[in-house]
């Protein structure tokens, strides 16, 4: 009889016992849950903070190549500066003395009469289809001549 007295005790904790793992496992699946949904946090907060690291680094990129770009225009420019008044003549051939003034108007001249016969055919011929083939053609050059020879001025 001792043996039925002390069987409810028994049974009493092994249901406690058993409720308590239970119990336990519960708690430790919400644990693990919660475990992964921060992991999942922390990892997108990392994700998102490479992306933009990596956003930051592409724009310093394209600004130093603008830089760069920028500098290396202005070093062109300069050094179109510097040799505009570069000269062929060493002070003793009036053959060279002649092809520094030549070279040094040629562009003026050239741009100035291209424009001048551009408004002469516009303005004075009469046939309008060769008027317009001839203008054409010369407004082609003169634009042609005003970008070459001042596209590079500022």
């Amino acid at each position: 009889m001792e043996f039925l007295e002390y069987l409810d005790s028994a049974v009493a904790g092994g249901l406690l016992g058993l409720i308590g793992g239970i119990g336990k496992q519960i708690i430790g699946y919400f644990e693990r849950k919660n475990q992964r949904e921060h992991e999942l946090k922390v990892r997108k907060q990392d994700l998102e903070q490479t992306r933009l690291e990596a956003q930051s680094a592409e724009n310093l990129a394209k600004i130093e190549f603008n830089k760069q770009s920028e500098m290396a225009a202005e070093k062109s420019f300069q050094t179109s500066i510097l040799s505009e008044g570069a000269r062929y003549y060493d002070g003793e051939s009036k053959l060279l003395e002649w092809l520094d003034f030549f070279r040094g108007f040629n562009r003026i001249v050239l741009t100035w009469l291209l424009l001048i016969c551009c408004m002469i055919i516009y303005f004075h011929i009469g046939d309008l289809g060769m008027k317009m083939v001839i203008t054409k053609a010369l407004v082609m050059l003169a634009c042609t001549a005003v970008g070459w020879w001042f596209g590079e001025r500022p």
